[in-house]
């Protein structure tokens, strides 16, 4: 797992599953990092389940 995607792991399960909101705070603490799309931060967040990592974290 990157640090990009741990990221937008932690923002996503910070915000409950609200994607939109998930960006919002993403650019408010990263806003030196690219801005990843609203539907980016669900498809990393099951990437990771599916593969088990960290799945005990955010799950």
């Amino acid at each position: 797992m990157t640090v990009e995607m741990a990221n937008m792991v932690y923002v996503y399960g910070f915000t409950v599953g609200n994607s939109t909101e998930a960006r919002r705070i993403y650019i408010e603490r990263l806003p030196n990092h690219p801005t990843p799309n609203p539907l980016m931060f669900r498809n990393v967040r099951y990437k990771v389940s599916e593969n088990q990592v960290c799945s005990s974290m955010i799950l």
